[in-house]
Formats: C-alpha cells, sequence, structure tokens
C-alpha cells in the first residue's frame, strides 16, 4: 500500500510546477524565477538540493533563484544553484539602513520582484520565514512549503481589498485566487462579492468587463461545479450583461 500524497510531498511540488509551466506564457522567457526562503539555522543541504533538482528536473530551463542572502538556507539554496550553474539574484537585508524593518523589508523587495513560483523551508522555526510566504501568499505567487504551514489565515490583494482565504498548500485547480487559467476574462480586473457588501445570497469572485459590469470568474465557478455540482454552478453563473463574457455582445434594437 502506498504512503498517502501529502501537500508538502515532492509529488505535490511536481504536479504545481507542471501546472505552472503549461500554463506559463510563450513570452515569460528562457529562465524560471524561484524565490526561496528558510531558516537561518536550517541545514539540511541534502534536502534543500532534493528539493532544487527536483524543481530543475521539472521544469527543463534555468532556474534564477532569488535569496535572501542569509546564512542557513539561503546560504544552502545559492550553494546549491553555483554548483548547478544556476543564477542567483541576491536580496540583502539592509540592517544599518532600515534597522529592524530590514527583514520584513527585503522579504518584500523579493515578491516585488515578480518570482514565478517560490519555495519555503523550516517555516515553523522562523518567524522571517513565515512572513516572506505570507508576502507572497498575498501577491498570489504559486509556490510549496515543505514541512508545517503555520499561517492559519492567509491574506490576498483582490481588487483592492486584502481577503482571508485557504492557502496555496491547501489548493489545487481550478482556484481563481492561486491558479487562474487563461481563459477569454483572464485580463479583466478581478473582485470579490461579498453577500454581506451587496445584500445578495451568494460570495462570488467576479471579473470586471470593459464596460464595467462583473461577471462571474469562469475559475470559481470551475471549483463550484468540482464542489457543489452542475446545478449550483448554473445558479452561481446567473447575471445580467450585455453578453460580452461569452464574446458574443447584444445588438440594440
Amino acid at each position: 500500500m502506498s504512503a498517502p500524497v501529502t501537500f508538502n510531498s515532492l509529488a505535490v511540488l511536481v504536479a504545481r510546477l507542471d501546472l505552472l509551466m503549461a500554463r506559463r506564457s510563450s513570452t515569460s522567457g528562457p529562465t524560471l524565477t524561484v524565490m526561496v526562503t528558510g531558516s537561518r539555522t536550517y541545514n539540511d543541504r541534502d534536502r534543500i538540493y532534493k528539493i532544487m533538482d527536483t524543481v530543475r528536473g521539472t521544469v527543463g530551463i534555468p532556474i534564477d533563484v532569488y535569496a535572501g542572502g542569509a546564512a542557513g538556507a539561503d546560504a544552502l539554496f545559492a550553494r546549491w544553484a553555483r554548483d548547478r550553474n544556476m543564477h542567483v539574484t541576491p536580496f540583502p537585508a539592509k540592517w544599518r539602513l532600515e534597522g529592524r524593518k530590514a527583514g520584513p523589508l527585503r522579504n518584500q523587495r523579493m515578491v516585488d520582484a515578480g518570482p514565478e513560483f517560490f519555495v519555503a523551508v523550516g517555516m515553523k522555526i522562523d518567524s522571517g520565514t513565515e512572513d516572506c510566504v505570507k508576502r507572497a501568499f498575498r501577491a498570489r505567487i504559486p509556490g510549496w512549503i515543505d514541512g508545517p504551514n503555520t499561517i492559519k489565515f492567509p491574506t490576498v490583494q483582490i481588487g483592492g481589498r486584502l481577503l482571508r482565504t485557504h492557502g496555496i498548500d491547501e489548493c489545487e485547480p481550478p482556484c481563481s485566487i492561486h491558479w487562474p487559467s487563461r481563459h477569454h476574462m483572464a485580463d479583466w480586473p478581478q473582485v470579490w462579492r461579498s453577500a454581506m457588501d451587496f445584500g445578495d445570497w451568494r460570495d462570488l469572485m467576479e471579473r470586471i468587463c470593459p464596460h464595467g459590469c462583473g461577471h462571474p470568474d469562469p475559475d470559481h465557478i470551475a471549483f463550484i461545479r468540482n464542489k457543489l455540482g452542475d446545478d449550483h454552478a448554473r445558479m452561481e453563473s446567473l447575471h445580467g450583461c450585455d453578453g460580452c463574457c461569452t464574446g458574443q455582445e447584444w445588438e440594440e434594437t
């Protein structure tokens, strides 16, 4: 009998990378940018090498490692990159200039640099690693955590609001938050329509079309269909619009 697959297994890491590469734009470039984070006291070199060799072998293209430049996990990630002839983009904390805020500010700079994926190790024993992962969650960067996830109620930024949501380590497609597909509304702004805000009977992820109308996000509807069935999905899909969400606008008569 095979062991159950857990969210932090290497099999899940491979599955998420496969999905990332399948949805990656052809204009993204020949290198995958991966943000790494981990405890300063982390010392499991073999585990980091196994993780990163898995990443490299799965994506099949060179990796640019975004690392914080600290001791422990950061140093091991950078050593792996050097041993494998991969590039490292360092993001050292500016302790003298920024004082006690230097760590979180460094983490935000890594997130703002726009990595395509993140890998975290040793989060249970280091608050700085947890801070970095929280910022990755909020920016909706896909990723993978090795070991326990200590973030119980992560937040994401959607439509100018911070919303509590499930973590990406507990998430599988379809998901309009962490794994949006390249559907025909993908470039429209996303907003969360809360029943409390609108006096409606449902909570719904919407896409705002160029005309200013809200349309149910196709990935949200796919999630509802998977969880609750076709009837619930049809009910969630009901909305008033000019047909632009189907690509067939109604003509005025």
